[in-house]
């Protein structure tokens, strides 16, 4: 993330702009590595990620690459969403607060 965050970073100052997320940064990997933890993926390469879900893989190319990714990070957070609201149904039925899961995590 950081040397794709250089090129971000160079296109906002060009422009006058600031990432307006101050320092909050979303990352597929991070996003993903509970799918490692858990053996669903062999790795959180973008491109072991977009076989995963279906989607075309990048080809080192810096548009696939964005084009996997925007295809990837949905799919990340539809299993994050899930995951919040299996936890949220068991908590009002128990009454209980449980501990946070990640996705892709049983047991």
């Amino acid at each position: 993330m950081p040397f794709d965050w250089a090129f971000l970073a160079a296109a906002l100052n060009a422009c006058n702009m600031r990432w307006a997320g101050d320092y909050h940064r979303v990352d597929t990997v991070a996003l993903a590595w509970p799918l490692l933890v858990a053996g669903a993926v062999p790795s959180v390469k973008l491109a072991t990620l977009s076989d995963f879900f279906g989607i075309t893989a990048p080809t080192h190319d810096a548009l696939a690459d964005v084009r996997a990714c925007r295809g990837v990070y949905p799919e990340l957070m539809r299993l994050w969403r899930r995951e919040a609201e299996a936890v949220a149904v068991v908590e009002q039925r128990s009454g209980q607060t449980i501990g946070r899961r990640r996705p892709g995590i049983s047991g």
